[in-house]
């Protein structure tokens, strides 16, 4: 139960960030950029937190459905998206990225 509130929260914040993203590729706001960074952090650490309770909850990695593989799949596409931002210092991947993330995410059950 805790675990799909976390995952809500993660979601709305990841549907923020690509907003504000979609909105730094449109207009070329820095602070859009910077508050999409900011809502895709907040939403990762709260994803996080609900594969964590979600495993505690099973007794095992969440892995095993397709909803949890589909999960964990969005949660790494993130923190890969976070690194490569942060390396290569690509502002617009988060309008891409991002956007097919909340797809998927607004997908699972």
């Amino acid at each position: 139960m805790i675990n799909a509130v976390l995952y809500d929260i993660a979601l709305t914040a990841y549907i923020v960030a690509m907003v504000a993203a979609l909105g730094h590729l449109l207009g070329r706001r820095e602070g859009l950029w910077r508050l999409a960074l900011l809502f895709t952090q907040a939403g990762w650490l709260f994803h996080t937190l609900s594969i964590g309770v979600r495993g505690a909850e099973l007794g095992r990695l969440p892995l095993l459905t397709l909803s949890e593989l589909v999960s964990v799949v969005i949660w790494g596409a993130e923190l890969y998206k976070l690194w490569a931002e942060r390396v290569y210092r690509v502002k617009v991947l988060g309008a891409f990225v991002l956007t097919v993330i909340v797809g998927l995410g607004l997908a699972l059950p």
